[in-house]
């Protein structure tokens, strides 16, 4: 499957369910109002299943999110080093600027000796050609061309000392000449080499910015796209939760539907206890209905039950009669549960469980066993969490089962009416 298909996926699963919803919350009341018990039992059976499609829809996109927000931090992590990384490149082009400065300093310093050696040359060239002149016109004269043409002993030892002089700096103008060419030819060489490597640097750091703003403006593309992403798969999933509201509506309004057909008497007084006489006295509450810091989430939240640990295994029962609306399991929160109607819009859960022994829409009678205790879910060790609910709101459970149990059982003197009930 591509990366595209795979993104349009989620969003053509959802957009069914939500066709599905509609056509079945847009049926009117009076029509429902005219179906059998059974009939009633299983529409809630087809909303129920619709709500675990739509939580199994929420719980792949909360794992899309998850994936796409680790994929934004290895980004994230990358354009920081990237980053540090620019930081260290303008730096090197900022000392390469201030040596091309120095080098361009230089280059001057080159060319203004550069004048003057030439000048120096073009003084001495002319000098070297007056020498030539003097030779093309008088020719070298020999020691006794001198002597003879000497007007006494002292004049021709002048001239032969001037004639030694004229000798003498033919060969040092000639010297000079020879060394200011070389001087100027270093000076042109050494300007040419500076302005290369100044060249060269440049390329080079010109092309290392350029790969790495290339580089930058990728990282920021992938991760604005993250984001969109991000943003979108959070709509969809704030409309799911919206259907999802609306599948509770349509639960509520079947079980008061279910409720006005048939009523529900309990065998005994009122609710029953969860638990057999005979295992009542080893067990104990550890958690009651109160804000807490979750234990396996390490979050404050809410305990919207009481918690009861208890051996693995041990029966639990009905507290009240009922039918049964919801018989499944939550791998992200009440593992194995069983959720029971009793009529006048009261249900009870029971979480956690090893086994379910009841299916839905099976009926069951107060004192029935249900489910077997165990620690499934989100859960730290073996234990019954009882909740009970009544139009989307959670109320105390120890409002409603026997005082005498529950005082038996507090044992660790907790403060079990510290909070009456609680509506998401």
């Amino acid at each position: 499957m591509n990366k595209a298909l795979s993104h349009k996926l989620p969003a053509l699963l959802i957009a069914f369910c939500l066709l599905l919803i509609c056509l079945l919350t847009a049926l009117p009341t009076d029509v429902l109002a005219d179906t059998t018990i059974e009939e009633d039992q299983q529409a809630l059976n087809d909303l129920e299943a619709q709500r675990k499609a739509y939580m199994q829809q929420l719980e792949a996109l909360q794992a899309q999110i998850n994936a796409s927000k680790n994929e934004e931090k290895t980004l994230l992590a990358e354009k920081s080093e990237l980053e540090q990384e620019i930081t260290l490149l303008d730096s090197s082009i900022e000392t390469n600027e201030t040596l091309m400065e120095q080098y361009r300093f230089q280059i001057e310093s080159n060319e203004i000796a550069l004048d003057a050696l030439e000048q120096e040359l073009a003084d001495e060239m002319e000098i070297y050609g007056q020498v030539l002149c003097y030779y093309a016109k008088y020719g070298e004269a020999s020691t006794f061309e001198i002597l003879f043409s000497s007007k006494s002993f002292s004049d021709f030892l002048t001239r032969l000392d001037n004639v030694g002089f004229i000798l003498e700096y033919n060969n040092t103008i000639v010297d000079d000449i020879t060394r200011t060419t070389q001087d100027i030819e270093t000076a042109k060489a050494q300007n040419e080499a500076y302005l290369a490597q100044c060249t060269a640097l440049s390329e080079e750091l010109a092309v290392n910015r350029a790969a790495y703003d290339e580089r930058t403006a990728e990282l920021e593309s992938l991760l604005s796209d993250l984001s969109d992403e991000q943003l979108k798969t959070q709509s969809d999933i704030e409309k799911l939760k919206a259907e999802d509201d609306r599948i509770l509506q349509s639960i509520q309004q079947l079980q008061e539907q279910i409720d006005s057909k048939e009523s529900f008497t309990p065998s005994g007084s009122g609710y029953s206890w969860p638990f057999a006489a005979n295992v009542t006295s080893s067990l104990y509450i550890s958690s009651p209905f109160e804000w807490r810091t979750n234990p396996v989430t390490n979050r404050p939240e809410l305990h919207k039950g009481i918690d009861i640990p208890a051996p693995y295994g041990t029966p639990i029962q009905a507290v009240m009669d009922g039918v049964v609306i919801e018989s499944g399991y939550s791998a992200s929160g009440y593992g194995n549960y069983v959720i029971i109607y009793h009529g006048n819009g009261m249900s009870t859960m029971y979480a956690h469980c090893s086994k379910r022994l009841v299916n839905t829409g099976a009926k069951v009678l107060q004192n029935q066993v249900i489910a077997r205790v165990g620690s499934t879910g989100q859960s730290t060790g073996n234990h019954l969490h009882i909740a009970f609910i009544k139009d989307s709101t959670y109320y105390n459970p120890a409002d409603f089962l026997p005082a005498d149990m529950l005082n038996k059982i507090n044992t660790r003197g907790l403060n079990l009416h510290s909070l009456a009930s609680y509506t998401p």
